[in-house]
C-alpha cells in the first residue's frame, strides 16, 4: 500500500458480514485481508492530522472501521498466543472494551435521549466477569457499559431449549485460533421441563 488512508484501508476491506467472515468455514471471503498491525499503527496518526472538515462523517466511519479491523487482528493474535502458552487471558478484553466503546461511539452520534438495542451473546452483555473456570477470563462489554452508563444499561439474556448449541472451540489449526462447532448439551435435569 503506497499511501495509507482510512478510506483506502477500510473501504475495500469492510464489505460483507462480520459474523460470516469471523467464521472462515462459513464461506470463503473475497475481500482483501484486514490491515496488518504495522499498517494500522502508521495509518492512524497520519490520518488524525489530516481529517477533512467537509467529509467528517465519512472520515469518522472509515476511521472506526479501521479501528475495528485492528482490534479484530489483535484479538485473533491474543487467542493464538493463549493457545501457544505465550498469551495473557487479559488480552481477550481487547474485543470487549472495543465493543463498549462502539456503543458509546454510536450514542455520541445520536440525538439526545436515544436508546440503542445491542444484540450480542450473553457472555458479552453480562455485567460480571466472564470466567470459564480456567485461564480464560475477561471483563465483558456489559461490565464496561454498566460502569459508564449506570442504571441506563439493561442486559436481557436469552436462552433456548434445544439440545445443542454453537460453541467456540479453540483450534490451533485455524487461522483465527478457533472454530465454531455444533455442540451437544448434557442431558436436562428431570426438574427442568420443556415448555409445551
Amino acid at each position: 500500500m503506497s499511501r495509507c488512508t482510512f478510506y483506502s484501508v477500510s473501504s475495500p476491506w469492510w464489505r460483507g458480514s462480520g459474523a460470516r467472515d469471523g467464521n472462515p468455514a462459513a464461506q470463503p471471503s473475497t475481500r482483501s485481508p484486514p490491515p496488518s498491525p504495522a499498517s494500522c499503527s502508521g495509518c492512524a496518526p497520519r490520518n488524525r492530522g489530516t481529517r477533512p472538515a467537509a467529509a467528517r462523517e465519512r472520515y469518522d466511519v472509515a476511521r472506526r472501521r479501521l479501528e475495528a479491523a485492528c482490534h479484530t487482528d489483535a484479538l485473533f493474535r491474543a487467542v493464538r498466543a493463549l493457545q501457544s502458552g505465550r498469551g495473557d487471558a487479559g488480552d481477550l478484553a481487547i474485543r470487549e472494551s472495543f465493543l463498549a466503546e462502539s456503543v458509546h461511539w454510536h450514542l455520541a452520534r445520536s440525538a439526545p435521549g436515544t436508546r440503542l438495542v445491542v444484540v450480542a451473546h450473553n457472555n458479552h452483555i453480562q455485567k460480571t466477569r466472564i470466567d470459564f473456570g480456567g485461564p480464560l477470563t475477561t471483563l465483558p462489554m456489559g461490565h464496561h457499559l454498566a460502569r459508564t452508563l449506570g442504571s441506563d444499561y439493561r442486559a436481557v439474556a436469552v436462552t433456548h431449549t434445544a439440545d445443542h448449541v454453537p460453541e467456540m472451540v479453540l483450534d490451533a489449526r485455524r487461522t483465527v485460533g478457533f472454530t465454531v462447532a455444533d455442540t451437544p448439551l448434557a442431558p436436562r435435569s428431570p426438574a427442568v421441563s420443556r415448555p409445551p
